[in-house]
């Protein structure tokens, strides 16, 4: 995908900066990467907006941090999530988010993929898409245990969204421990977007 499907529909960017002073929305973000998992942070598994979820996109945008969708998507079609994804831009242009960084998934259940996690293709490809990323200055968020295996992975920091019961108790298994000290734990991800400076 380029960076052109991640296009925001709508989206303007000369009209974006016309109206910069009234609407206050950053021209630039110099601020670390933010990656978040989509199922069990943005929403939940069937695309409903978790609590809070655009209010904590704009805060994170709005503190001048890049912000990428980095997401398993395994077992479902391209065009079924490529229509979804539509639909979440609109929803974000619509409550005044004016744009993130990327949009990536995988559909991929194989797991010598580089793009399915815990591999980290998808991460090197959201680098290439925008050269300002480096994640070991950044933040991964997601609701499982791959996802925090991920993020150690590829040096962010691991904050893991405490939305899925079944992956808290795993990650807080004897198995994990290594896993668990290095993670930090939200309840949601406007948290985690309140803590951000």
């Amino acid at each position: 995908m380029s960076i052109a499907d991640m296009m925001i529909p709508g989206y303007n960017p000369e009209k974006q900066q016309q109206d910069n002073v009234q609407e206050g929305w950053p021209t630039e973000f110099p601020n670390p990467i933010v990656g978040i998992e989509r199922k069990g942070v943005l929403t939940d598994n069937w695309n409903t907006l978790q609590f809070g979820a655009l209010e904590a996109i704009k805060n994170i945008r709005l503190k001048g941090h890049k912000l990428m969708i980095i997401a398993d998507e395994t077992g479902r079609t391209e065009n079924d999530v490529n229509m979804e994804n539509q639909k979440l831009m609109q929803t974000f242009g619509d409550n005044g988010i004016y744009s993130i960084d990327g949009h990536l998934y995988s559909i991929n259940n194989d797991t010598k993929d580089p793009f399915v996690k815990p591999n980290t293709g998808m991460f090197k490809r959201a680098t290439q898409m925008n050269p300002g990323v480096q994640w070991n200055k950044g933040y991964y968020l997601g609701s499982t245990v791959i996802d925090m295996k991920t993020a150690i992975k590829i040096d962010a920091k691991p904050i893991f969204v405490k939305t899925n019961e079944h992956e808290f108790k795993k990650l807080n298994s004897h198995a994990h421990k290594d896993v668990l000290k290095k993670v930090t734990v939200v309840e949601s991800l406007l948290e985690f977007a309140a803590s951000l400076k």
